[in-house]
């Protein structure tokens, strides 16, 4: 099998009544590893800006890394799309799920975007 490097981001996954963007990143993590992925970390809580006002609870997104099969995640990702949607809490108005999925090496404008959402307010 030819392995890939992935890199999945996630945010606002979360609702004040319970629901949170680590608790989903667990499920993930554990349909991820059932389909034998090879992790190349442990999943990386982020905590972002703290100071941002639309925040949901503590702010804070999940990044996971690993190899696989680019075939096998590429078949995974409407899955994981489903997943999220039954997940979250659509009768709350401020939960907008995010979910980034990179192939390959992580690009030096992705890192320096990401650095700043650690302390700024970064429009999208």
């Amino acid at each position: 099998m030819n392995s890939t490097e992935f890199h999945v981001g996630l945010d606002d996954i979360d609702d004040p009544g319970g629901r949170c963007t680590t608790h989903f990143a667990s499920l993930l993590v554990e349909l991820l590893s059932n389909l034998s992925v090879e992790w190349l970390d442990y999943p990386n809580l982020i905590r972002l800006n703290p100071g941002i006002p639309f925040r949901t609870r503590g702010n804070g997104a999940v990044a996971l890394r690993f190899k696989s099969n680019s075939d096998t995640i590429s078949k995974t990702l409407p899955n994981i799309e489903q997943m999220i949607h039954d997940y979250i809490d659509d009768t709350y108005p401020n939960t907008n799920p995010g979910l980034v999925v990179i192939e390959g090496a992580i690009s030096e404008e992705i890192r320096k975007f990401s650095q700043q959402a650690l302390w700024r307010m970064i429009p999208i």
